[in-house]
């Protein structure tokens, strides 16, 4: 196929584009870290599409639009709207064609689908219509209707003719028309109609989400989520101002780059917990016994198991502690989780009846129970205050350790 001129469907600079778009890419992205061990992408907004997403790993390119309508208009597949992305895909796809590259087309909307009328296009072509909505039939990939390709053709090879009317050459018309029905099932497969998908704000909790989740996202990230995802919008904006072509992906290394950034600036502007100093005013604990015997004499059939398992992570917690014993944010950070510890200790031996703590599963929902508030009550902390350490594991060893060292009991 010989290479022809197509119309430039890039808004370029000449606009920034809708928000939708910035964060489809960006959640895109973190998908795409996710997903792989290696991760070696890049992406862009308005390059090529609103959405281009480039997997060297994959050796694939995903080109998506996205249009953020009122969740009550409906498209039909003869909406300006999707017959316009559609001459944009076929352009693309005899492109990619030609270059023998992979590619996957994407259509992302907020609204949903709707049945086409008998419209002047339609009467004028003679179409016979699918008894169901074409974008349906589309999206389900459901090829065994027989009045699906000759509707999708014609209107697009109309639509075609009619864009390229008065433009400096036909474009890729005589590619389409020499399509077999093998090859528009091809390029159709290749394309994922998304409908009824979330809006801007729904959106951006989503992508929050995922940042949460993302393998790049530390203890040191806890209530940065928002100036992490404003940054890399402001990176997708900045990239689309550059004049070269290259210069407007972003890659994985700018995406670790605002991670690394973020958790610097947070450890600076937070400041550091003094609550360290109220552990010399505590009265010293007067039941020596250690956390082993506290779950003996409540549970006296403990699992001796699960009897080695705290018995280990009480004494690494140990070892932990002893090495930051000078560490004024650790120290904090224990305080803090005995405190919780010790308020909702109380609260939840007075729930449950005498005798509960007598099986090893209850021993270990009790715990659980600690871990979890301790974990939610540092979380929400770490938003003001620095800590030095406090990843789970760390602090599901300090609740341990604080029934070891008496400051917690069963009973």
């Amino acid at each position: 196929m010989p290479v022809v001129s197509t119309i430039n469907r890039e808004a370029g600079d000449k606009a920034k584009g809708p928000r939708l778009q910035r964060l489809r890419c960006i959640y895109l992205i973190l998908d795409a870290i996710e997903k792989s061990e290696k991760p070696h992408i890049y992406a862009a907004v308005e390059v090529k599409d609103d959405v281009f997403i480039k997997d060297i790993k994959l050796q694939k390119d995903y080109l998506e639009q996205n249009k953020n309508f009122d969740e009550e208009t409906k498209f039909t597949f003869n909406s300006h709207e999707i017959i316009n992305t559609m001459i944009g895909f076929c352009d693309m796809w005899v492109e990619y064609i030609i270059k023998s590259k992979e590619v996957y087309l994407g259509f992302y909307a907020t609204n949903n689908i709707g049945k086409e009328s008998k419209s002047a296009t339609v009467v004028k072509l003679n179409i016979d219509l699918p008894d169901k909505p074409i974008l349906e039939l589309l999206k389900e990939y459901d090829f065994d209707c027989p009045k699906l390709l000759p509707a999708v053709k014609a209107l697009v090879i109309a639509e075609y003719k009619e864009q390229y009317k008065g433009k400096n050459g036909d474009g890729n018309i005589k590619n389409l028309e020499a399509f077999t029905d093998e090859d528009w099932k091809a390029f159709l497969k290749k394309i994922d109609w998304k409908f009824g998908e979330c809006n801007e704000e729904e959106t951006q909790k989503l992508v929050l989400g995922k940042l949460q989740s993302c393998k790049l996202f530390n203890h040191t990230h806890i209530g940065q989520e928002e100036i992490i995802l404003r940054n890399l919008m402001d990176l997708l904006d900045e990239r689309q101002c550059v004049t070269d072509l290259l210069g407007k992906f972003v890659n994985l290394s700018d995406v670790k780059l605002i991670f690394s950034q973020v958790s610097d600036s947070a450890a600076i502007l937070k400041a550091d917990d003094p609550i360290f100093k109220i552990w010399s005013q505590i009265p010293p604990p007067i039941d020596k016994r250690n956390i082993i015997d506290k779950i003996q004499a409540v549970c006296s059939q403990a699992e001796s198991k699960r009897i080695s398992f705290y018995a280990r992570k009480t004494s690494g917690s140990r070892i932990l502690q002893d090495d930051k014993s000078l560490d004024k944010n650790f120290l904090s950070l224990r305080y803090r989780i005995f405190e919780k510890c010790a308020e909702e200790l109380e609260g939840y031996l007075k729930k449950i009846p005498a005798g509960t703590l007598t099986s090893q599963e209850e021993v270990d929902k009790l715990f659980d129970f600690l871990y979890a508030a301790a974990k939610n009550y540092v979380s929400t902390l770490s938003t003001d205050f620095n800590y030095t350490l406090k990843s789970d594991p760390v602090i599901e060893g300090i609740v341990l350790e604080l029934f070891d060292s008496c400051y917690l009991a069963l009973n």
